[in-house]
C-alpha cells in the first residue's frame, strides 16, 4: 500500500485515452519492473477466455484524466502484493488487436522501489485551461488533464516485511 502525502495541490496520473495509468510505478529485486495494472488492450487471460471481444472499447476520450490531490490531503493507493506476467493470447482473442493476455502472480520477497510521477501543472485538456474538481472527503478527485513536466518522488521498501510506504509529494 502506498500513501501519497503532499504540501501543495498536485496531480498524479489516472487515465490517458483508454489506458488506465497507475499513480505509481514499481521496481522489484534486481531493478525488475513489476507490472501492477493494465494498459489499453491488455486483459487477464481468464477474463477473455471464450470472449468474442477483448479489443479497445469504443468512445475513448482523447484527453487524459488525473487524480487531483489538495494540500494536506493523503491518497492511499493499494497494491495487492501481486503482479502480472504476459501469456499467450487465447485463440478467440488473437485476431482482435489485443495488446496482451496476462496471468496474475505473487511478487517475490525483496527490496522494491516505488516511484510516483506528479505535477502541479496540467496540459492536454479539451479547453484552454484544465479544470479543477471538488475533492471528496479524502481530499482527492478525478479531473481532466495530462501531467505537465512531472517530478518523480520515490521510496524503497522491503516486501513483504514492509507493506505501507509513505511518499511526500513536494
Amino acid at each position: 500500500m502506498t500513501t501519497l502525502v503532499h504540501l501543495a495541490r498536485t496531480h498524479v496520473s489516472a487515465q490517458v485515452s483508454c489506458e488506465n495509468v497507475s499513480p505509481f510505478q514499481l521496481t522489484g529485486p534486481n531493478d525488475t519492473p513489476i507490472k501492477v495494472d493494465f494498459a489499453a488492450f491488455e486483459f487477464l487471460c481468464a477474463a477473455v477466455q471464450g470472449s468474442e471481444r477483448c479489443g479497445r472499447p469504443l468512445g475513448c476520450p482523447v484527453a487524459g484524466f488525473v487524480t487531483q490531490i489538495d494540500p494536506g490531503a493523503t491518497l492511499t493507493v493499494p497494491w495487492s502484493g501481486g503482479s502480472f506476467t504476459m501469456a499467450e493470447l487465447s485463440p478467440t482473442c488473437a485476431d482482435q488487436f489485443c495488446g496482451g493476455c496476462f496471468i496474475a502472480q505473487q511478487a517475490p520477497a525483496g527490496a522494491y522501489k516505488v516511484q510516483v510521477r506528479h505535477s502541479q501543472a496540467l496540459n492536454g485538456c479539451n479547453r484552454d485551461v484544465c479544470p479543477t474538481c471538488t475533492p471528496e472527503i479524502n481530499g482527492a478527485c478525478l479531473t481532466e488533464g495530462i501531467l505537465d513536466q512531472p517530478a518523480v518522488a520515490e521510496a524503497v521498501f522491503n516486501y513483504p516485511d514492509e507493506t505501507t510506504v509513505v511518499i511526500v509529494l513536494e
